[in-house]
C-alpha cells in the first residue's frame, strides 16, 4: 500500500457493505481501528524482548493481508461485530 485511503479502500472491499466477508462498518470505523492497530504496532516496537512463542509481536506489513486481518480483529473488538455471521455457508 501506498498510502491510508488506499489500504482503508482494500480494507472496506472486504469487510464494508457488499463486500467479500460483510461486517458492514464503514470507512471512518475502518481508519480508527487502523489508527489502533497502528499504535498497537509502535507499543510492541518498542518492547525490549526478543521474540518467542509468548510474545506476540505485531508488526506493520504494508498493508497486506496480515495488517487487513488485524484490523478486521480490531473492528471486532471495537464495535462487538459477529464474524461467525459473516462467513459464507
Amino acid at each position: 500500500m501506498t498510502n491510508f485511503q488506499e489500504f482503508i479502500d482494500y480494507v472496506f472491499s472486504f469487510y464494508g457493505e457488499g463486500g467479500l466477508y460483510p461486517l458492514n462498518v464503514t470507512k471512518e470505523q475502518i481508519a480508527l481501528a487502523t489508527l489502533k492497530y497502528l499504535d498497537n504496532c509502535a507499543f510492541y516496537d518498542q518492547q525490549d524482548k526478543p521474540w518467542t512463542s509468548d510474545y506476540k509481536v505485531m508488526k506493520w506489513g504494508d498493508g497486506d493481508s496480515l495488517d487487513r486481518e488485524r484490523v478486521r480483529d480490531e473492528l471486532i473488538d471495537m464495535y462487538q461485530l459477529d464474524w461467525e455471521a459473516c462467513m459464507p455457508v
